[in-house]
């Protein structure tokens, strides 16, 4: 099975909470493990940045649900191409939150961070990969 990964991002429809993460985080988990997709989820108020890995079909599967998902909208695919290796591969889903008391603390990212629109997060795919790998090694809940 080769191996691909798909980021997108998205606007929240609404303010989200803590509660609704969590509700969002428990039934992706579950949906991952069971169809062996690996990835990371940030959110950045109002904007989801969700990273999946896994074989084709599965991810153009799972991310033709995702897109009907009401909880967000203006989705767009930042890229989508194969990968040598899993990037999350412990996380059926990896979370965290991005807070804009943050903003100042992430060297070189303030200017991209300063301006995001998911126009911006496309036409940056590289920093969009360098944020989500700095949050990966933590998982609020």
């Amino acid at each position: 099975m080769s191996i691909w990964s798909l980021v997108y991002a998205s606007v929240a429809s609404r303010k989200m909470t803590d509660t609704d993460l969590k509700q969002i985080l428990q039934v992706s988990r579950r949906k991952n493990q069971d169809n062996l997709i690996t990835g990371m989820l940030l959110y950045m108020d109002p904007f989801f940045i969700q990273a999946l890995e896994g074989d084709i079909s599965t991810l153009e599967h799972s991310f033709s649900i995702i897109k009907q998902d009401p909880r967000h909208e203006k989705i767009s695919i930042i890229y989508k191409q194969p990968a040598s290796e899993r990037i999350f591969p412990e996380w059926s889903m990896g979370f965290n939150k991005f807070e804009q008391a943050h903003l100042g603390q992430i060297e070189g990212l303030s200017d991209f961070l300063q301006r995001p629109t998911t126009e911006f997060l496309v036409d940056s795919s590289n920093r969009v990969l360098q944020l989500l790998n700095l949050f990966r090694r933590e998982i609020l809940f």
